[in-house]
């Protein structure tokens, strides 16, 4: 698959309170003005497997899953946008 994106964000906060609200899509939106809502299956911090739907104010919507977790690194999830 062709990347498409790529996006990094600096932050000035501690990695670990960084790491766990980057697991909580459910409070993206704190953040990410775009994101209208985050919807995760099962519900709490995303792990292996896990199902989330991307709904933007713009209306678009995007299902991904997640397909790989290095804790305290990154995560990545996979689906179309």
């Amino acid at each position: 698959m062709k990347r498409m994106l790529e996006r990094s964000i600096d932050v000035s906060a501690d990695v670990r309170a960084a790491w766990a609200h980057l697991l909580e899509p459910v409070r993206w939106p704190s953040w990410a003005t775009h994101i209208r809502r985050v919807d995760v299956t099962p519900p709490g911090p995303v792990r292996l497997g896990s199902r989330g739907i991307v709904r933007l104010k713009n209306g678009t919507k995007a299902t991904q899953v997640v397909t790989a977790l290095v804790e305290q690194s990154h995560w990545r999830w996979d689906g179309k946008f």
